[in-house]
């Protein structure tokens, strides 16, 4: 369902054949969606850092985020268990396909 000032259009098929419904506002029509390809889990002994790497489509940088530990943990539950992601570039933030409603694992 949409929120008021929003609508959704659909986005047929991605080149991975996914069918993606993506929201975007109809005031600010500017949204960058890019469709996550790879990404990486790591942790930094020394720093007691948690580090979590990604790579768009279309890109050849790879980007670093140094979450916290619950964020880590949610991040890598989410890029295991769910796809295709998508990173919203104006917002900077990830996002999974659309599921219907009661779809068990």
């Amino acid at each position: 369902m949409t929120k008021p000032g929003q609508t959704l259009y659909p986005n047929d098929n991605d080149k991975h054949g996914t069918n993606v419904n993506l929201i975007r506002t109809l005031e600010n029509n500017d949204m960058a969606w890019k469709q996550v390809i790879k990404y990486w889990l790591g942790y930094n002994i020394d720093q007691k850092q948690f580090l979590f790497y990604y790579q768009l489509d279309g890109e050849a940088t790879i980007n670093q985020i140094k979450p916290s530990a619950a964020d880590f943990a949610g991040l890598a539950d989410m890029f295991r268990n769910e796809g295709p992601i998508h990173f919203e570039t104006t917002g900077r933030y990830f996002t999974t396909a659309a599921e219907d409603v009661g779809e068990g694992e």
